[in-house]
C-alpha cells in the first residue's frame, strides 16, 4: 500500500499537499528532540547513562523512541489513536525533559568544540555525510519493499484507520512491534516518510554508537568514523535502513 491510500481514513491535511511527503523533513526533528527529552528524563528515572555526551545522547534517544512506542501502542490499544492524540504524546513526551536539554546540549556543543579533525577524519566524514543523505534520499522516495508493503508499513496505516488493533486476515506478520508503533505514530502526523526517517535516524544512532565504539577502545577518531561509514555503506544497511524494515533497529537495541 503506498503512502496515499484513500482507504486511510485519520485525519493529516498536510500529506494533502503537493510538497506533503517534504513536510516530513519539518516534523522529523520534532519528533526526535521529543524522543530526546523523553529519553533525558527516563534516564534520571533509572538511573541508566552512557559514559560519554554521544552514548549519554544515544541512550537517550533509544529510550525515548521506547517511550513513543510504548505510548503509541497504548493509544492503539484504547482504540484513541488519531493525529490529535498522537500529537499530544508528542509533546507530553517532549515536556517532561525539555529542562534538562540545555545541559546536555553544552555537553555536546563542547565535544565539537574540542574535536580537532585531520585530513583523514575529515575524509572519512564527508563520505559517512555522503551515506546519510543517500539513504535520507531513499527514505523520501515512495515505499517499493515487498517486506514494507506486506506489513511495515501495511499494518500501521490499518491500525489508523480503524484507530484501534484489530486482525488482519492473510497477513503473515499480524503482531505490532516497538517499531510498527513508531511507524504508526510517523504516519499520524505526517506520511510513510516520515515514519522511513525514523526508521533511518534507529541507522544514524546506531552509527553514532559504533564512532564513540571506535574512537574510545581503538584509540581513533578515525577508526571510529570509518567504522560508522562501513556500516551505513554496507549493502544490507542500504537495502534495509530507510526502507521500512526493523533489522537496523533490531542491531541498535
Amino acid at each position: 500500500m503506498g503512502g496515499d491510500d484513500a482507504n486511510v481514513r485519520f485525519w493529516c491535511p498536510l500529506r494533502r499537499l503537493p510538497v506533503g511527503k517534504l513536510v516530513a523533513l519539518v516534523f522529523l526533528p520534532v519528533v526526535l528532540t521529543a524522543a530526546y527529552c523523553g529519553g533525558l528524563r527516563l534516564q534520571c528515572v533509572v538511573g541508566l547513562r552512557g559514559e560519554t555526551p554521544v552514548m549519554r545522547s544515544a541512550v537517550a534517544v533509544v529510550l525515548g523512541f521506547t517511550l513513543l512506542s510504548i505510548g503509541t501502542f497504548a493509544l492503539t490499544a484504547l482504540g484513541s489513536l488519531t493525529t490529535w492524540s498522537v500529537w499530544i504524546l508528542v509533546l507530553v513526551t517532549l515536556a517532561s525533559g525539555a529542562t534538562l536539554l540545555p545541559a546536555h546540549c553544552r555537553d555536546l556543543r563542547a565535544v565539537v568544540r574540542s574535536w580537532q579533525p585531520k585530513v583523514p577524519e575529515l575524509t572519512v566524514l564527508v563520505v559517512l555525510i555522503m551515506c546519510l543523505v543517500l539513504l535520507a534520499v531513499e527514505a523520501l522516495a515512495p515505499p517499493s519493499a515487498a517486506d514494507t508493503m506486506a506489513y511495515h508499513f501495511f499494518l500501521p496505516k490499518r491500525f489508523l484507520t480503524a484507530s484501534e488493533f484489530y486482525y488482519i486476515p492473510g497477513v503473515t506478520m499480524n503482531s505490532p512491534v516497538a517499531m510498527h508503533m513508531l511507524y504508526t505514530l510517523g504516519m499520524a502526523i505526517c506520511c510513510d516518510r516520515l515514519a522511513a526517517l525514523l526508521a533511518l535516524a534507529h541507522a544514524v544512532v546506531l552509527g553514532g554508537c559504533m564512532m564513540t565504539f571506535g574512537q574510545r577502545h581503538l584509540g581513533s577518531a578515525t577508526i571510529g568514523l570509518g567504522a560508522a561509514a562501513l556500516l551505513l555503506s554496507t549493502p544490507m544497511v542500504v537495502a534495509t535502513a530507510a526502507s521500512g524494515h526493523i533489522d537496523v533497529a533490531l542491531s541498535l537495541y
